[in-house]
This record gives structure tokens, sequence and C-alpha cells, in this order.
């Protein structure tokens, strides 16, 4: 009987040593929910504005246009979703483009600006609700590719490879401009502003070189460094997210550990437990025989 009632106590001070951390846990994860839905639900709508702008973008309707971007603007200086979400570099980033976008039609400049600005805030956003899945991540593949061409073109046999290298970076500055805004929402705004930087060096070094004026190895090397800054901007943030391996159950341990934690512990006990109770039934007692009480 010793040995069931020892489980029992421990099973009991278990319960009581992990019941605060799963209460705290609960408190916090609930509070968070709730601030999360509303902020997503702004989030989603500032996206599904800055999509129907981008839309409006193609038709060319400028009246249109001016109306969602009032909308988009006013909706977007929500200050629960500039504190939750993006940087502050990714919402000036924005706001420039938004007011650049005001100017553009107003001004009556080209269509291919109306497309170019919208395109930028309607990617900014998307980062915003979209989060892991933005769209922008996906432009991986398109600026290694600009960086295999401006390559190519230095490599290329002439007396114009620089020239024809500067006409291939072109793309690349203009694909890089197109998502900065969204990226800075999503990634340390350093690493966006040195993939900036790279590309303004490699520009400098590349027209001193069409001038006869530069040194052609650090005009290449200069390629090379535009595209290790482009493979730093799409690293994934290292260890967002990531739940701590142990942590004291007063701060709130992640209850998936406490559970593991606790089913493990309480595993061991009880088969110790087990174990002495078993011992206690079966054991010979000197003189009186088996113990069977």
């Amino acid at each position: 009987m010793r040995g069931k009632s020892g489980i029992v106590m421990v099973a009991l001070l278990l319960f009581l040593l992990v019941l605060p951390g799963w209460q705290i846990q609960l408190q916090q994860q609930t509070a968070d929910s709730i601030i999360d839905a509303a902020s997503n639900t702004e989030t989603v709508r500032l996206f599904q504005l800055s999509d129907e702008l981008y839309q409006q973008a193609y038709g060319g309707n400028r009246q249109l246009i001016f109306q969602s971007l009032q909308k988009l603007n006013r909706l977007s200086q929500s200050a629960n979703v500039r504190k939750q979400y993006g940087s502050i570099e990714g919402w000036r980033a924005v706001d420039d483009v938004t007011k650049r976008l005001g100017q553009v039609i107003q001004s009556g400049k080209p269509h291919g600006q109306l497309w170019f600005y919208s395109s930028q805030l309607m990617l900014a956003y998307e980062a915003l609700a979209q989060d892991d899945h933005a769209l922008w991540i996906s432009y991986k593949e398109v600026l290694q590719e600009d960086v295999r061409r401006v390559f190519l073109a230095w490599k290329q046999l002439g007396s114009n490879h620089t020239e024809a290298a500067l006409a291939a970076l072109k793309p690349l500055e203009d694909h890089v401009r197109l998502i900065a805004p969204a990226a800075m929402m999503q990634r340390d705004p350093a690493v966006v502003q040195s993939v900036t930087e790279s590309l303004h060096y490699s520009r400098t070094l590349l027209q001193a070189a069409a001038a006869g004026k530069g040194d052609l190895r650090l005009a290449e090397g200069s390629i090379q460094m535009v595209s290790s800054a482009i493979d730093d901007l799409f690293l994934p943030p290292g260890g967002e997210g990531a739940e701590p391996v142990f942590s004291p159950v007063y701060l709130g341990m992640p209850w998936r550990w406490t559970l593991l934690i606790g089913f493990v512990i309480l595993s061991v006990l009880l088969y110790s437990g087990w174990r002495r109770f078993r011992f206690e039934q079966d054991r010979i007692v000197p003189g009186a025989g088996l113990n069977r009480d």
C-alpha cells in the first residue's frame, strides 16, 4: 500500500508543479491570438486593397487608382498594424512609394510608373499578410538569373563587354527596387540595404571600366559581391519563433515541452513505484513466509 500511496503523491506533486506553467502559457497564447486575429484582419484588408490598386493600374483609370490609394493610405496608418508588423524602415519605404504613386497619378506620368509603384505596394502589403509565403521571396530565382546574365555579358568577347554588363545590370536593379519595400517588411533592413549598396558600387566600377579608367578585376569582383548580397537576402530569418529547449516553469514553458517532460518523468516514477510495490508484495521475510498483506 505504501508503494501506491507514493505513486499518488508523486503524481499530485508533478501536476501541481507544471500547472502554473500551463496556465501562464494558455493566458499568453490567448492574449496573443486575440491581438494577432485583429491585426491579421487589417493586414489582409490592406493586401486586398493593394491588389485592387494593382489591378486598376493595368486599366489606367487614374481616378479609381487615386480613390483606392486614399483608402489604402488611411488604413495603413493604423498604429496597431505598424507596431505589430513590418519594420520602421519598411513602413518608411511604403510611405515613400505611396507618395510617389500619388504624384504620378496627378502629374499624368507614363503608365509604366503607375504599374511599378502599385506593384511595389502590392508586394509589400502581401508580405505583411502572407508572412513566410510572401510573393517577393519567389523573386530569388529571378535575381539569380539577372546576376548570371550580368556576368555572362561581362565575360563575352569584344571591346563592348562593359557596356553589355551595364545594360544587363539595369533589369537587376529594377527587380531589386521592386521587392525592396516588401523585403524590408520581413528581413533586416540592413541586409536589404547591402544589396542596393552593392548594386550601386558595381555600377560605379562598371561605368569606370567602360570609360577606361577602372580596374577590371574590381569590376568583376563587384558582380560577385552583388550575388553574395542577394543570397544573404533570401536566407530565412535566423532563430525567429524558435522555442527554447528548456525554460523555467514559472516563465511559461512551451506546453509541448512541458507535456513531454512531464510524461517522461511521470513514466519513470510510475515504473519505479510499481517495482517497489511488487518488491514489497513478493519479498520473503525470514521466518514469516511470503508477505502478502
